[in-house]
């Protein structure tokens, strides 16, 4: 069984218009729906937005499922120079920007929670995306219960993660449970803003959807070739 998370209605939508013979499960842990892909059984869940919602979810699957793999899709804000509405960012590292330790060192011991994924994963979905030629990129997605949209947020993130490419709200927490219970998963996100243009309240809602499909097509190829 292969689970697929996104956060929001579209996200998931944009996956269902992709699949046929779609069964709908009102589980009263977590309603989700059933299909079939390629070779592969597949529960398609939405999470919710932030960290809780989407541990919540990834640990109800879990309890209900035997899952081989974990897909998580949706969008992003983009935290580098050269990055375009429309770009997918793969995920190779997760950690939280807003843990914060009242320590002389705070990042000393934040290393404690960063989260790693399958390098062959990774280059499986870099391969997938080229192929459908959608620009990418690979690195570390860092996560909080905040939607980044000004030059304060931005500074603090990257004085903190310099390297980090995107910053969401959900895909750490995932990472955290699939981490803990030895779940494999990759997790890819789509750019519907770019965080340090400072403009992203309204790149946000006008890209959002077109995000989505980029994530979802790419979601679908992978899966093409996942252990084939």
């Amino acid at each position: 069984m292969i689970a697929i998370i996104g956060a929001m209605d579209k996200e998931v939508e944009a996956l269902l218009n992709l699949m046929t013979n779609i069964q709908v499960v009102d589980n009263s842990l977590v309603p989700h729906y059933r299909s079939s892909f390629n070779k592969y059984d597949i529960v398609i869940a939405k999470s919710g937005i932030g960290k809780v919602e989407a541990a919540y979810t990834m640990t109800s699957l879990l309890n209900l499922y035997d899952l081989e793999l974990v897909i998580n899709i949706g969008s992003a804000g983009g935290l580098q120079a050269g990055q375009k509405v429309g770009d997918v960012v793969i995920g190779n590292s997760f950690m939280y920007h807003d843990l914060i330790f009242n320590y002389e060192d705070p990042l000393e011991d934040i290393d404690r929670f960063d989260f790693n994924t399958n390098e062959n994963n990774v280059e499986l979905m870099k391969s997938s995306l080229d192929e459908l030629r959608i620009r990418n990129w690979i690195g570390q997605i860092v996560s909080g219960d905040q939607f980044i949209h000004d030059r304060k947020q931005v500074e603090f993130i990257l004085e903190r993660f310099p390297y980090a490419i995107c910053t969401e709200m959900e895909a750490t927490a995932i990472a955290h449970v699939c981490s803990k219970t030895k779940t494999e998963f990759i997790v890819i996100r789509s750019l519907s803003d770019i965080a340090i243009n400072y403009n992203s309240v309204t790149d946000f809602e006008k890209y959002l959807t077109l995000a989505s499909k980029s994530s979802a097509n790419a979601c679908m190829l992978f899966l093409h070739k996942w252990k084939n």
